[in-house]
């Protein structure tokens, strides 16, 4: 019989078969965010590679790699690999940095924890 103790610490042991000494470690599933800025209007391209710059200082990558190989992703599209971030703060992220380079912008993330699938996409 589990004690009542053990339910409070490590309410899951039975999904993961693990006892409550290693439930109380965060067992949070590091994330990948795909993210795209469009910045609205008729923006110079300087512009964008401004984007591309403050987006990396924010530790956006706009290649990633598979199976040895590096692919560039799409324009205005970003990869935050490997966060544990939730995906309101990747969304402050890039909008504090596509706010230094434009003012009407958009910003659209999405959040995986599995492998995402491509075609077409130009080694880098």
């Amino acid at each position: 019989m589990v004690k009542p103790s053990i339910l409070r610490v490590c309410p899951y042991w039975f999904v993961f078969g693990i006892s409550s000494t290693f439930c109380t470690l965060n067992l949070k599933t590091m994330s990948n965010f795909i993210v795209r800025v469009e910045l609205y209007g008729t923006p110079a391209e300087g512009v964008y590679a401004n984007l591309h710059t403050a987006m990396k200082t924010k530790g956006f990558s706009r290649t990633f790699t598979d199976n040895g190989k590096t692919y560039s992703l799409p324009h205005a599209m970003y990869l935050l690999p490997n966060s544990n971030s939730a995906t309101v703060n990747v969304v402050d992220l890039a909008k504090q940095a596509a706010s230094t380079v434009w003012k009407d912008f958009a910003v659209l993330v999405t959040r995986t924890e599995v492998r995402f699938e491509y075609f077409g996409l130009k080694l880098a």
